[in-house]
């Protein structure tokens, strides 16, 4: 039987990792090809994080229907380009974001078995996209994403399923 592998959070937390496991690495043929794309520097303008801005759509104000579509479109083209955008002014009180980081941060910092209580791992035959997620349940040799995942539908509410959100921690819920 082959060593459990550690997760994302186990192998960033100790602070000895100074190559990247090659379960991470995509095989050349896979990788995106970036040789047309601009180069992006962090001191430039020329990275831009996509930027939605819904100060009209948030505040209920008139007009604000007309803008819709147009939001639709940016947020379309901020994850066919770049696969994640930043939205401000978007009317979730910081008190909440604040609370919900805390509240994730619990959670992962519970031990393994705890966390894979609401694993990711579907029944037989059903698909179950919602749960906890790390790389220690995938096949040896499979490539890995960097990350332990916690992902849940919220809406619309008719497909929320509160049964398999964590009881631990409490806040949780």
């Amino acid at each position: 039987m082959s060593p459990q592998r550690k997760t994302v959070q186990e192998l960033s937390e100790n602070g000895h990792l100074h190559t990247i496991p090659g379960d991470f690495i995509l095989p050349e043929e896979e990788r995106c090809n970036v040789k047309d794309r601009p180069v992006f520097s962090t001191t430039g303008a020329a990275f831009e994080i996509p930027l939605i801005d819904m100060d009209d759509v948030a505040k209920d104000q008139p007009g604000a229907g007309d803008r819709h579509s147009e939001l639709l479109q940016q947020v379309r083209a901020a994850c066919v380009e770049w696969g994640f955008f930043q939205v401000k002014n978007h009317g979730v009180p910081l008190s909440v974001m604040t609370q919900m980081q805390q509240v994730v941060h619990e959670f992962l910092e519970l031990s393994p078995e705890e966390k894979n209580k609401v694993s990711f791992a579907s029944p037989e035959g059903v698909t179950i996209e919602e749960g906890y997620t790390s790389r220690q349940g995938m096949s040896e040799g499979a490539i890995s994403m960097w990350s332990d995942r916690l992902r849940y539908t919220m809406f619309p509410m008719s497909t929320r399923n509160c049964d398999l959100w964590p009881k631990n921690p409490s806040r949780f819920r």
